[in-house]
């Protein structure tokens, strides 16, 4: 009881700093009471519609609870994080003979305290609505479980955004708000998205008089939402460990790429399955198998970067005689290989396109292990020189990738051909442009660009190993002159 219960310092804290039982006590009597008065004059003043105004109220309810748990959880967890390590009281708190995993599900638990409690009240109240509209308990209580358990997965993304730079809470929003762009468009695009939102897969949780039933997808979307949670959970302990600690390490990043590969996978092959009936918008196969790589690859940048960044702090160390130096590491290869494995399995999740996938399998590879690898050794560059390469390689994903892609986009627009193709051998020079041409059946056009895609990530390896090869007899000297250093003077 002492990671989630009353014994938690930290949720303890959090739930007396919102007031404790002297201002929820009258916060939840004052709700109810307005809301039990509501329902009562609405049924009262139109008693020909009464069973019609209990199904409108059932599904407000259920509305009032997803605000509850949802919006106002969210935004407190965030908040109550982030507070304190602006103000640097998270500093103290690293003091405190607390595990990481108690102190991070205490803020997760003390700051959605009064949301609970709130929601609790709202499914009591819609108890005796539902049953008065002729909604069985069990449709009731699994629909508000279904947005319990996504609520408590959005608290764990918040919880991480919370120890990030300000602006990464909008990973949040993204999701919370995907399912209002374009119409479902965003879900459309992104299978994998839509099996992580739970309350609206198939007929949404809100639909109180359609044929809804319980079905695996929800199973699924519990599953997905414990492993991608579990992994943002991690992550937020292991920066409240440590301020300068990468959130996601090489095996983190890694594992938080599985999910989202497994989780697109299963939405794409059984898409008609997990698809939302109010969604109009319609998109191929290939259309989600491009969108679903697109965001693969954007996750793998974060398991190569950490593995350069770890690459050059255990470097450092050894250079130092650090007695306890970080344990040796994958090679770069192998992550550049795991990841690109991960990605490609995406492809072969339609299962109608079968007679030119093998071949977009094999060009896909190629295209992300070379860009990752040009990722790759542009980090190692930054972080044997600085602490940072976010700039560097956003800047060299934008010439290398995208400015292909641009160079083709203004030559479509100044052309006078009405039948000129919107992407040629130009955007095959790109990462993007060139998985545009081969998932739109265009492959052959991409084999130029690929040749010039292997160049362009060939530049900093081959500067990488000829600066490591120079300066190989400079770091022995190096090290040599520190341990003679250390012997003249063993202050």
């Amino acid at each position: 009881m002492a990671m989630v219960g009353p014994e938690n310092a930290m949720a303890w804290g959090q739930w007396k700093l919102r007031g404790g039982w002297w201002k929820t006590v009258p916060l939840l009597l004052g709700y109810m009471g307005i809301v039990a008065v509501a329902i009562a004059a609405t049924v009262q003043f139109n008693p020909k519609y009464r069973g019609q105004v209990l199904v409108g109220w059932t599904t407000g309810l259920m509305g009032l609870e997803a605000a509850w748990v949802i919006l106002l959880g969210c935004g407190r967890v965030t908040t109550a994080i982030r507070q304190d390590v602006v103000s640097r009281m998270m500093e103290s708190h690293r003091m405190m003979p607390m595990p990481a995993s108690h102190a991070v599900l205490g803020y997760i638990m003390g700051a959605t305290s009064q949301a609970m409690l709130l929601f609790a009240a709202t499914f009591m109240m819609g108890m005796f609505t539902s049953s008065a509209a002729l909604i069985t308990f069990e449709r009731w209580a699994a629909a508000s479980m279904i947005l319990l358990t996504f609520a408590m997965f959005m608290w764990c993304v918040s919880a991480l955004s919370g120890f990030l730079p300000r602006g990464a809470g909008g990973i949040v929003w993204m999701i919370l708000l995907a399912p209002l762009f374009g119409e479902g468009g965003a879900l459309s695009l992104l299978p994998g998205l839509t099996v992580l939102v739970s309350p609206i897969i198939g007929r949404s949780v809100f639909e109180m008089n359609a044929g809804w039933s319980l079905e695996w997808t929800y199973v699924m979307a519990l599953a997905g939402q414990a492993l991608f949670g579990s992994v943002c959970l991690v992550g937020a302990m292991r920066r409240y460990r440590r301020v300068d600690a990468a959130v996601f390490g090489t095996a983190l990043g890694l594992g938080l790429l599985a999910v989202w590969a497994g989780l697109s996978f299963a939405g794409i092959r059984d898409w008609s399955e997990f698809r939302p009936t109010w969604a109009r918008v319609r998109v191929t196969e290939q259309m989600q198998v491009l969108a679903s790589i697109s965001i693969a690859i954007l996750l793998a940048i974060l398991p190569v970067t950490a593995a350069a960044r770890a690459t050059a702090q255990r470097r450092r160390q050894v250079l130092m005689n650090d007695p306890a130096p970080m344990p040796r590491l994958a090679p770069w290869f192998v992550v550049v290989a795991a990841a690109t494995a991960l990605i490609v399995a995406i492809g072969f999740a339609p299962a109608s396109v079968v007679v030119w996938r093998n071949e977009a399998a094999v060009r896909t590879a190629i295209v992300v292990a070379t860009g990752l690898t040009g990722i790759y050794f542009v980090a190692r560059w930054c972080y044997r020189f600085m602490a940072w390469a976010f700039w560097p390689i956003a800047v060299w994903m934008f010439v290398t990738w995208f400015v292909p892609l641009l160079v083709d986009m203004v030559r479509f627009a100044l052309s006078s051909d009405p039948d000129a193709p919107a992407l040629t051998a130009i955007s095959g020079c790109g990462v993007p442009g060139a998985l545009g041409l081969i998932w739109s059946g265009d492959a052959a056009q991409t084999t130029v660009g690929m040749g010039v895609q292997v160049a362009v990530a060939c530049v900093p390896l081959i500067a990488w190993l000829v600066v490591s090869a120079q300066r190989g007899s400079g770091s022995r000297e190096i090290k040599i002159n520190f341990n003679n250093a250390l012997l003249e003077d063993p202050r």
